[in-house]
């Protein structure tokens, strides 16, 4: 039988654990907007989405990051072509980083042709730029 100065030491190591464990957890990100139940609501995202627009994918940079992550944080250049919704017409280029939770669609490995961007747009912290991030992309045609 172990001495009580072991036990009470090994109780202290098991409750640390207990504790400390949460501590390095990171929050979920919070649920797209373009999705119920993980699959995708074209409805939902019309109806998330500021605006609405068709171009191509060029400039991208690759960052990809292997294990734990196992994603590619590309850095890209949305080139718009035609805006299907919005108040206001957006930049004809627009430069997003693929990110954790906000603009977390990862670019696919063929980026040549059409595709269709759903994004939201806001104000910077000091108010004077716009961001703009992507809820959802589609590849169009083949």
């Amino acid at each position: 039988m172990a001495s009580l100065p072991v036990k009470i030491k090994l109780i202290t190591i098991i409750i640390s654990i207990f504790i400390a464990t949460p501590t390095f957890a990171t929050k979920p990100c919070p649920q797209l907007p373009c999705f119920l139940q993980s699959k995708l609501d074209k409805e939902k995202c019309v109806a998330a989405a500021d605006w609405i627009a068709t171009g191509t994918i060029a400039l991208v940079a690759h960052n990809y990051i292997g294990e734990p992550l196992n994603k590619d944080f590309a850095n890209f250049t949305f080139m718009v072509k035609t805006q299907q919704k919005g108040k206001s017409s957006i930049q004809k280029e627009l430069l997003f980083t693929v990110g954790w939770c906000n603009n977390s669609k990862p670019l696919p490995k063929d980026t040549s042709g059409l595709f269709r961007f759903y994004g939201v747009t806001y104000k910077s912290i000091d108010n004077k730029t716009n961001i703009h991030e992507y809820l959802h992309f589609e590849k169009l045609g083949k």
